[in-house]
Parts: C-alpha cells; structure tokens; sequence
C-alpha cells in the first residue's frame, strides 16, 4: 500500500521546480543498522522513475535507524540546505528506532531535537509517514509523533500528529 501511495505520488503531474532523492535506511547493501553516505537517488529533477525503480526493486529490511539516518541529514544535508529553496524531509517508517539501545524517552528527546535542528538551521522541515497493517507500537507511535512535532508539521487538531497509513 505504502509503494502504491508513493508510486502515485511520483507519476502525477509535478511542478517542474521540484526535485526528489532518496536515502533508504537501512541501505540496501548494508547490514543491520548502515546506510550509505551517499543517496541511493541523488536529490534532482526528473529522478521519478529512478525512486520507483530504488523503492520496487529489492525494499532493505531488518533494522530502523531512524536517529542515524536522520542525524546524517542535519551532518550533510547537502542541497536540502540551499538558501531560496523550500526543503522537506518524509520519513516513512514501518517501525521504531531499533539501532541506538538508548532509552525511550532519550530516544523520542534526540529525535526532536534532530528534525528541531534541521529547521533551525536550514528551513527544512520533516514529515513522519507511519505504514504498515499491524497497530503501531507505543513506541512507534511516540516516535513519529517526535519527528512530526520537531519537524514542524504535526498536526495539532488530528488524533495523530503525523501520517498513519496502514
């Protein structure tokens, strides 16, 4: 559902000043808890048929470094920092944090203040995409809600602050 949902979203029509790329996390190639330095579909124009072809062939499993992977982004964001451009980071999860041990509440804390960070410093907010078919765990739940609230895109009047699409 969540490929079908992100497939439709890459084949309408988009305005022509938008660029998309793609970091999975975990990485494909990677064991556990890795993502590469690099993109698996560098952030540019016309890059849709690219991210179908990453997010269809071959989804990484296992692990979910949310933290990592988004601490990565505030240490390099690379383009989404460029000044006159409006930026945005989704973050789509099918689970929890699972990769740094720390307690849950350091978790949900660090979480915040990384997506906090990446507005404060480049103007670049960041969306919590939660999917999949089971209920979320407390812990998901808490999380994503950490990552829409210091994103800056919770929204304060729905039950859940960020996207749940099962």
């Amino acid at each position: 559902a969540a490929v079908d949902s992100i497939t439709g979203m890459l084949v309408d029509p988009i305005n022509d000043d938008a660029e998309f790329g793609l970091q999975m996390f975990p990485s494909k190639g990677e064991d556990g808890c890795g993502f590469a330095a690099q993109p698996e579909v560098p952030l540019g124009a016309g890059t849709e048929l690219s991210m179908m072809d990453a997010i269809l062939s071959d989804l990484p499993t296992g692990s979910t470094p949310l933290q990592g992977g988004l601490e990565a982004v505030l240490n390099n964001p690379g383009r989404l920092a460029d000044i006159g451009s409006t930026s945005a980071i989704l973050v789509l999860a099918d689970g929890a944090e699972s990769c740094t041990g720390a307690e849950p509440a350091e978790t949900i804390a660090d979480l915040q203040t990384i997506t906090n960070s990446l507005i404060d410093q480049f103007g670049v907010r960041t969306y919590a995409i939660r999917f999949g078919g089971d209920a979320p765990s407390v812990e998901q739940t808490t999380q994503m809600e950490a990552i829409a609230v210091g994103g800056g895109t919770a929204d304060p009047t729905a039950a859940t602050p960020y996207l749940d699409a099962p």
